[in-house]
């Protein structure tokens, strides 16, 4: 379909296409005689194997349905339907970005995960919204995030403060093709919704239902849990997704009932909760403010049995992602900071919470407390804790996000302690190692961890930038599989910096790293990633290797390499193991002959143990019994086995006997069937 943007559909003006999904799309649309938004969406006969007309009735016979849905909170309204030549349309309230799915990013984007309480909130009243769709319109609903927003609870029954609501209410599902011709019965929705804790809990953003779910990713979500009730939520999860169940609502209220028992849970410190991820993508970062220069003190000497002249006011000075400087006076109360327009300093900075810090004046000292912000405060680099009160010396920066605090001039009279070097000359200076102190340690946020400044490498003509890899013991992978080597990239200085991350020393098909150019703000820490994936192939030979890391400024060129830090990683590739045979048998009077060929196609030496055996074992000679092949990565030996009668009847019918020749490496057994006919002397019986 093309745009309709600007077009007249009855009473609504199209103003801008947000959404498009095969034959569905929907509209920001404005009723011309309300003057009210709503969301219009049209969706384009495309089913051949049905008529127009008959089409048709059925899409409006479903969105009139959905119309009688309005008396649910979780349940978009659906306001007007109808039809205009080959396009039904329909129209509901249109609600404000961010979707559950942009909510989920955000959190797995931070490390952490969406706090229990708001989960099982979540979870519920979308449960409940699902079987009021089914129950009284006959509608499945899909539960996938990125169908989820939410708005204000005006009775304050949820933890966060906000409703979800269901857009995607299956008006839609069978015309967009989701569900590939049909709708899903009842019984399938619990299915749905355990797909549906399943994203809650692990920050899926999308799902599929014929598609399996990674398991390992449910145990990573729950490890700060009580192992009891981990164990589980997992158990439960998994009963949910595998199976349909008969009955809906009476699954449902079985469902809810098992999630209650997760209630009482403490919440652990790497969940966030909903309020704060959503008020965080809501709050519009604020304009910068317009810089203020900060005053020139100029000496003044004093009269001659007159008093000195007073010092100009205490400042905090701000550096902002633009570098740019505001000063702001530092008074005898207490001070909010965020990117709230309500805060007495307001940031443009979208890393700082919408109350972020507070400062205050504590009569010889200056205070400075992190309000619960999602991504900290940091004091000369060191994360500090939140909701306690930290003293803030002259000298000392407060790093939020990108954004620097300064304590300025002043100070002297109130705090009694030397005034920090002017603002300037650092900045001029801030590639140079001596114009800043670097930290004896650093908090890396997604490991909750200090790591000691010792433990980076850091670039030789700037050793304000660096990376860290953490390395317990190898790195270890089998060929075929994933191994993921975090590396933590710090920038202590004051400007940004591009950067690129590079790993080889080993097979580059090995290795994919997903951004390996990137910018680096002021104060800014990041995780990167470097995959090792070694094909499986006897190529990917086992044993152990050096992957080297390098981190460049490339923003700063130095053919001496002197913008370039490297290390080695020790890796090991553990062994692979398999192969593949074939058996052939050939027989001349009553002698059989038995070819096996073998080929190794793991990536090392490997021993292979060939042994024959049949029900007639008693009466067949096996020459060898058993086999031993040793044979190096990617080749193929050959073994033969003489078979013989141990005594040959003089009469008798003639007989078949299977022999099952079988081939035992390290991967497992391989058994391959052959035949042996045994004859009398003279042939009749």
């Amino acid at each position: 379909m093309q745009n309709l943007s600007g077009t007249l559909i009855e009473n609504y003006r199209l103003e801008e296409l947000f959404f498009e999904d095969g034959p569905v799309q929907a509209y920001r649309g404005v009723h011309t005689g309300l003057k009210r938004e709503r969301a219009v969406y049209l969706i384009q006969h495309t089913d051949r194997e049905l008529p127009p007309d008959v089409y048709m009735a059925e899409l409006t016979q479903n969105a009139q349905a959905a119309a009688r849905l309005d008396s649910h909170l979780g349940l978009v309204k659906v306001h007007d339907v109808g039809v205009m030549e080959d396009v039904s349309y329909f129209t509901t309230d249109l609600l404000p970005d961010p979707t559950l799915a942009q909510l989920l990013e955000r959190v797995e984007r931070n490390r952490r995960h969406l706090a229990l309480p708001d989960v099982l909130d979540v979870s519920d009243r979308m449960a409940r919204a699902m079987e009021h769709a089914y129950v009284k319109g006959g509608l499945f609903v899909s539960l996938q995030p990125t169908g989820i927003k939410f708005r204000p609870d005006p009775e304050g029954t949820s933890p966060s403060g906000y409703l979800p609501v269901l857009t995607d209410i299956g008006i839609t599902a069978n015309q967009s093709g989701r569900f590939q011709g049909h709708l899903p019965q009842s019984g399938e929705m619990i299915r749905e919704f355990g797909f549906f804790i399943f994203a809650l809990l692990t920050n899926l953003t999308s799902y599929h239902p014929d598609q399996p779910l990674d398991f390992n990713k449910l145990t990573e979500a729950t490890e700060e849990w009580p192992v009891a009730q981990a164990d589980r939520m997992r158990q439960l999860v998994q009963q949910w997704v595998q199976e349909p169940v008969a009955d809906f609502s009476a699954a449902m209220e079985q469902v809810l009932l098992a999630l209650k028992q997760f209630s009482s849970l403490d919440t652990p410190p790497k969940q966030v909760s909903l309020r704060e991820i959503y008020e965080y993508l809501v709050e519009p970062v604020p304009p910068p403010p317009e810089p203020v220069d900060p005053p020139v003190s100029t000496p003044v000497e004093p009269e001659t049995g007159g008093e000195p002249a007073p010092m100009s006011p205490a400042q905090i000075q701000v550096i902002g992602l633009d570098n740019q400087i505001t000063s702001y006076p530092l008074g005898t109360v207490a001070m909010t900071v965020g990117r709230s327009e309500q805060c007495d300093i307001t940031l443009a900075d979208p890393r700082a919470s919408r109350k972020h810090l507070q400062i205050e004046p504590q009569g010889v000292q200056v205070m400075v407390t992190d309000l619960l912000s999602l991504n900290g405060t940091f004091l000369d680099n060191q994360r500090i804790p939140a909701q306690t009160h930290i003293p803030w010396n002259p000298g000392q920066a407060v790093r939020i996000g990108g954004t620097q605090l300064l304590l300025q001039s002043g100070l002297a009279d109130v705090l009694q302690v030397p005034v920090v070097a002017p603002l300037p000359e650092i900045r001029q200076q801030a590639h140079s190692p001596e114009s800043l102190a670097i930290p004896s340690s650093v908090h890396i946020m997604a490991l909750g961890q200090e790591i000691p400044i010792s433990a980076f490498t850091m670039l030789p003509e700037n050793r304000l930038i660096g990376f860290y890899v953490p390395i317990n013991s190898p790195y270890s992978v089998e060929p075929g599989a994933v191994e993921t080597i975090p590396v933590y990239v710090v920038n202590f200085g004051r400007v940004p910096v591009n950067l690129s991350l590079k790993a080889d020393n080993v097979p580059p098909a090995w290795v994919t790293i997903s951004q390996p150019e990137f910018s680096l703000r002021s104060g800014e820490q990041r995780e990167m990633e470097v995959v090792l994936k070694p094909q499986a192939h006897h190529m990917s030979k086992a044993g152990n290797y050096r992957l080297k890391i390098s981190l460049t400024d490339i923003g700063k060129p130095s053919e001496e390499n002197q913008s370039r830090a490297s290390r080695s990683i020790p890796i090991r590739v553990k062994s692979y193991t398999d192969f593949v045979c074939t058996v052939e048998g050939e027989q001349v009077g009553s002698e059989l002959t038995i070819s096996v060929l073998i080929i190794n196609r793991g990536n090392g030496q490997e021993t292979f143990v060939i042994y024959p055996r049949s029900d007639f074992d008693d009466g067949l000679n096996y020459e060898p019994l058993i086999t031993n092949l040793t044979i190096e990565s990617g080749q193929q030996a050959q073994a033969e086995i003489q078979v013989s009668l141990k005594k040959q009847a003089l009469f008798g019918a003639t007989k078949q006997h299977q022999i099952s020749v079988q081939i035992t490496g390290a991967q497992g057994d391989k058994t391959k069937p052959v035949v042996f006919t045994e004859k009398s002397r003279l042939g009749f019986g």
